[in-house]
């Protein structure tokens, strides 16, 4: 968790400046390394939804929002 937190606030300021699609890819790569300390299906199903393309999560988010309202 403290790993999480610290890579959250080393892009803040490098996300504050890039388009979304980049600051999302950005993220990724941080949820993949999450990935690593797991195994089988586990590490499997963190991958998957670790690397969900920015198309899908900006849907996935749209929903969200949409039933919040």
């Amino acid at each position: 968790m403290r790993i999480n937190l610290l890579y959250i606030i080393a892009l803040l300021p490098a996300l504050s400046s890039m388009g979304c699609s980049t600051a999302y890819d950005m993220m990724e790569i941080a949820r993949v390394k999450d990935c690593e300390s797991a195994y089988g299906a586990d590490r499997a199903e963190c991958l998957d939804l670790a690397t969900m393309p920015y198309e899908e999560y900006e849907q996935e988010r749209e929903r969200v929002l949409e039933r919040e309202q």
